[in-house]
């Protein structure tokens, strides 16, 4: 008799290449905590060490548990239990037993049912170790797989993969932490040689950020916190930056005040729902949209296959800055903005209260919200981007909804299209309830209100229609008519094809002044923020220059008390001067100080910031770069000293940007920098990089154009609009260099020469 035997590579075929993404594999095993009954998952990564830690103190593992579950594939433990736990649901609905109980059990229903989670860690990194321990178990289990053995090129077979399981002393486990009596149990993964989240260049703390709020914070369900389980992540970054995002829960006062909500159930054929609008005029309505499916519009559900009861929330937001002032408890309408960005994208879906990816993700619009005109109402379009909103449907009783193996969403099954119609049909049900308290068009409703200026046109491309109906009718009886009606029509016609011409001109112009508004809106936050930045900063450097003073005064004292230390004392002595040369210029920047000009001999100034700047990128550890300063004379300029400092300090800045990342290019290459002062109050300032290419010249004073990776282009920018307050003028020199570049800045501060 012959048996199936397996190639290790099919490991690689069920986690590495099987599940989609790093977001999946991590969301796989933080459901893998929640089902071992813990009520936290700490995910911690270190950078430099290319490590990653997941540890919770749900139910644990011996050795037994680890040799019969964890290493065998596909195992259908989990399978049972959920076969179990739903016998028991069933004993209790015919027992007609309280519903809390009910709830209790539906709880307890593991997410996992095939057997595969464990895989995800093969996803994420080269080398697992496992340490675990069971409350029913004195002693711990430790296991050590080394992932590359399975790997997609292995030739080895399953049999031959060799892993390293061992029993471990439960004292030894809780001497180190990891458990105490109030939880005897935990499990602890720690991935080594980790493939993704290790690179600071990718990954610095505003991408961990963001990724933690796009992610984490809706794994578990933001809209019905789910009995207190939270996901912790913490970052040692590679510089050695702490990072650590804890939960918070989706803000209900923003919820509260959507313009437009519908909440309610779809059980069996029938819809329960409740709805909330509120229009541009201030009017508010409410009420009930109870109906059955097959009343609703558009809806052609597929057989008997029935896709189980479901609960939602839909909340829907008109995102036009006059509607979003109406939103109250917010400092700003950004941080309103920034609240949708965060949580919208269309309607997500939640077994069990965890995410099912990918929907709702960027770019997933499964409902097809955005790809048709049929979801827009007066002063509301149901587009992705409007909506937040989510599906709830669970393991016990929506079991035609089933996971794809790849974690990659639902089966597209006739359960599932028949999902995709009904709620399809809901949206144009309200979409309907929306369009009979404001009518299109309809003027006695208040002011139309659209996200869309296109829209507000429409009416006028409706009336031109009119207008033609009723031309075409009239001609129909003018065919024997004389001279005089038949020129009076013509000239009507005449008229119409103008105006129809000067409107569709008008229609394109608003396309482009939509994109153009849009474009703006977007700079005007980058503007205010970077206004706030500049505010704090004058409040932190005078703050900060005190403590200096403090810290150089006990230094002081130290040198005199502890002379075996002098040298070392000097150091930081030197160094904490150079802070306080970096808090001058930073204070120079004040606005109270913005506008005021003094006498100020600008070798001195530039040989100062040269010298700050080069303290900074020693201690940064940066290749070394060699500033050549020379002049004719000493020149006095009647200047602001702050604005001038700013000048030459973004200049230094962004050659000292340039020329490393060339340097990574070339390790011979010698970096350097050369400014020039004339005694006719000229500044040239160049450096031996790459230089700025001729299609890039003409763009690099306009604002926001940058070459940097996450720059916002405001640099020279600025420093064109400090040279004009100085009624001087900065440009680029037509000279190239060997790399056929614009290379030379040409800082003309003759005017402000003080003779």
């Amino acid at each position: 008799m012959q048996n199936f035997t397996a190639m290790a590579r099919l490991l690689s075929h069920l986690g590495d290449q099987l599940i989609s993404s790093s977001e999946v594999a991590l969301l796989e095993l933080i459901k893998n905590s929640y089902d071992a009954g813990s009520k936290q998952v700490d995910i911690i990564i270190n950078q430099k060490k290319r490590t990653m830690v997941i540890k919770d103190k749900g139910k644990g593992m011996n050795k037994a548990d680890i040799s019969e579950k964890f290493l065998v594939i596909g195992t259908n433990n989990r399978l049972i239990e959920q076969k179990s736990i739903i016998e028991e649901f069933n004993q209790l609905e015919m027992s007609n037993d309280e519903p809390k109980e009910k709830d209790e059990i539906s709880s307890r229903v593991p997410l996992g049912e095939k057997g595969l989670g464990r895989f995800a860690t093969m996803k994420l990194a080269n080398k697992l170790l496992l340490v675990s321990k069971s409350k029913f178990s004195s002693n711990g289990a430790l296991l050590m797989v080394d992932w590359n053995q399975c790997r997609n090129d292995s030739t080895k077979t399953l049999e031959e993969i060799r892993v390293h399981l061992f029993d471990v002393c439960g004292k030894e486990l809780k001497s180190k932490g990891y458990f105490d009596d109030i939880n005897p149990s935990f499990t602890l993964i720690k991935l080594y040689d980790i493939r993704d989240f290790y690179n600071q260049d990718i990954w610095d703390g505003k991408k961990f950020e963001t990724f933690y709020r796009d992610h984490f914070m809706k794994y578990v369900n933001p809209f019905r916190p789910n009995k207190g389980f939270q996901i912790r992540l913490e970052i040692v970054a590679a510089n050695g930056d702490f990072y650590r995002f804890t939960p918070e829960t989706l803000d209900k006062k923003l919820l509260d005040q959507a313009h437009y909500k519908l909440s309610g159930k779809i059980i069996g054929k029938e819809l329960k729902s409740s709805f909330y609008i509120k229009g541009a005029d201030g009017r508010e309505f409410a009420g009930d949209l109870d109906t059955y499916l097959s009343d609703l519009e558009g809806i052609n559900l597929i057989g008997e296959e029935d896709f189980g009861p479901i609960d939602f929330e839909f909340y829907f937001f008109n995102r036009r800055g006059d509607r979003l002032k109406e939103i109250k408890g917010y400092t700003k309408i950004t941080d309103v903005r920034k609240l949708l960005d965060q949580y919208s994208g269309g309607i997500m879906i939640y077994r069990d209260n965890f995410r099912v990816l990918p929907y709702a993700e960027r770019g997933d619009d499964w409902l097809d919200m955005d790809k048709e005109d049929q979801f827009r109402s007066e002063g509301i379009r149901f587009n992705t981007i409007q909506t937040v909103g989510a599906i709830f449907i669970t393991t016990l009783f929506n079991y035609n909804l089933r996971d794809q193996t790849n974690r990659e969403g639902l089966i597209h099954n006739n359960a599932f299209n028949n999902l995709y119609d009904a709620l399809r049909a809901v949206l144009k049900s309200f979409k309907a309830k929306i369009d009979q308290y404001y009518p299109r068009g309809h003027k006695n409703n208040g002011p139309l209100t659209t996200d869309s200026v296109n829209q507000a046109l429409s009416p006028f491309q409706s009336k031109l229609e009119h207008i033609k109906n009723n031309i075409d009718e009239i001609t129909k009886y003018t065919a024997t008519e004389g001279n005089d009606i038949k020129d009076t029509i013509q000239t009507l016609n005449n008229d119409y094809f103008e105006f129809e011409s000067s409107y569709y001109q008008v229609r394109s112009a608003v396309n482009e002044l939509e994109k153009r508004v849009t474009e703006i809106e977007d700079k005007q936050r980058m503007v205010l923020d970077l206004a706030g930045i500049g505010l704090m900063a004058e409040t932190v450097a005078h703050e900060l220059r005190s403590y200096v003073n403090r810290m150089l005064g006990y230094l002081s004292d130290l040198q005199k008390k502890i002379p075996s230390q002098k040298e070392m004392i000097s150091l930081l002595i030197s160094n904490t001067k150079s802070i306080d040369s970096v808090i001058t210029r930073l204070d120079a920047q004040a606005i109270t100080r913005r506008r005021t000009k003094s006498k100020v001999r600008i070798v001195n100034l530039i040989a100062e910031i040269i010298s700050s700047k080069k303290e900074v990128w020693k201690q940064e550890g940066t290749k070394e770069i060699n500033i050549n300063l020379q002049f004719d004379s000493e020149l006095w300029l009647k200047v602001n000293q702050g604005m001038i400092v700013q000048v030459f300090d973004n200049l230094l800045n962004n050659s000292h940007y340039w020329l490393l990342r060339y340097c990574k290019e070339n390790e011979e290459f010698q970096p350097m920098i050369n400014i020039m002062i004339y005694s006719s109050g000229i500044v040239e300032f160049s450096d031996n990089g790459r230089g700025i290419s001729p299609i890039d010249s003409e763009a690099v004073f306009e604002p926001f154009f940058s070459r940097k990776k996450d720059g916002r282009g405001l640099g020279l920018y600025i420093i064109s609009d400090i040279m004009s307050f100085h009624n001087s003028d900065i440009t680029l020199s037509e000279g190239k260099n060997s790399f056929n570049n614009r290379y030379k800045f040409i800082v003309d501060l003759s005017s402000c020469l003080i003779k």
